[in-house]
């Protein structure tokens, strides 16, 4: 689409709870970085050398980035420097010549939770899907533990503008 010249918003989660960006959720308590470094790369018209350093991982046998891409940890220290992530991803965008807009769907680390139909439940994305069981319904909790989700109001604009 995006060789098409086509308008693109990206809506990208932010329930991953697994690796990398498990890792630097859990620990600076930001949204994972993961979904959105990809996104951006996707959408980003930058050369293939540049990609290859923002998806690049340490080895396991780095000590401490052991299993963490560049572009995660770019993502954050963006974060944290200019205040937010959606301010991060507007200010790597540019820097990435992305065609589009990319918004995490809350500024703050989801949960995801399963409810399975034989009434069992388990949270976190990447335990749901070793469950390999029917689900019946999912929902998101906040860092609270709380059903109440405050959604980035960039997403409900962008998602009312396609609308009308």
């Amino acid at each position: 689409m995006r060789n098409h010249h086509a308008q693109i918003t990206a809506v990208v989660t932010v329930t991953d709870d697994g690796g990398s960006s498990g890792a630097l959720r859990e620990f600076i308590n930001v949204p994972p970085p993961g979904g959105l470094r990809n996104v951006l790369i996707a959408l980003s018209d930058m050369p293939k050398f540049y990609e290859k350093i923002f998806q690049y991982r340490f080895d396991k046998s780095t000590k401490y980035f052991a299993n963490h891409s560049i572009g995660n940890m770019i993502l954050v220290a963006a974060a944290q420097i200019q205040g937010s992530m959606h301010k991060a991803i507007k200010m790597l965008g540019k820097i990435m010549h992305i065609n589009g807009a990319v918004y995490p769907v809350s500024e703050e680390p989801l949960t995801l939770h399963a409810v399975f139909t034989d009434g069992t439940q388990v949270a976190g994305e990447s335990k749901i899907v070793k469950e390999e069981k029917k689900i019946d319904y999912v929902y998101l909790m906040n860092r609270n533990n709380e059903k109440f989700v405050k959604v980035n109001q960039k997403v409900i604009k962008a998602i009312f503008l396609q609308i009308w």
